[in-house]
């Protein structure tokens, strides 16, 4: 039987990210304890809150653009790499460069007292407050 990825909690994790910095499909899932990356890109495809619930920032793991609301066309993916320069990131053709530096998911700056993976420190102190409500 697979697990369902609750579409809420994806886009709860996806609004922690930063202007200027990146996630992958993998990293979401990770966070999420779960392989299903396919399933997170498929969950953004139907992002209905975008840009407020920035889709944009989720990339594919080897620093290439992916797709963006719900297509990879050449329209779609160059109106997300154009958001992105907005923010600050920069690229290579098609390719994000410093890839591990705008990586949200490096472990490079953890919060205090947060787990050294940002998104899945974020995903287990929201698991403890669900706990509580």
């Amino acid at each position: 039987m697979k697990s369902k990825i609750n579409p809420s909690k994806v886009y709860s994790l996806l609004k922690q990210i930063p202007r200027g910095r990146v996630t992958t499909y993998k990293g979401l899932a990770q966070a999420l304890h779960t392989k299903a990356y396919r399933a997170i890109g498929q969950i953004l495809k139907k992002n209905p809150d975008a840009p407020a619930v920035p889709c944009h920032r989720v990339i594919r793991s080897d620093g290439t653009i992916g797709g963006y609301m719900g297509g990879e066309s050449s329209v779609s993916c160059t109106k997300k790499k154009k958001i992105l320069m907005g923010e600050g990131i920069e690229f290579d053709e098609n390719k994000v460069k410093n890839f591990k530096k705008v990586f949200f998911q490096s472990g490079s700056e953890p919060a205090p007292g947060i787990h050294s993976m940002p998104l899945i420190g974020l995903r287990l102190c929201q698991e403890k407050w669900e706990e509580h409500i």
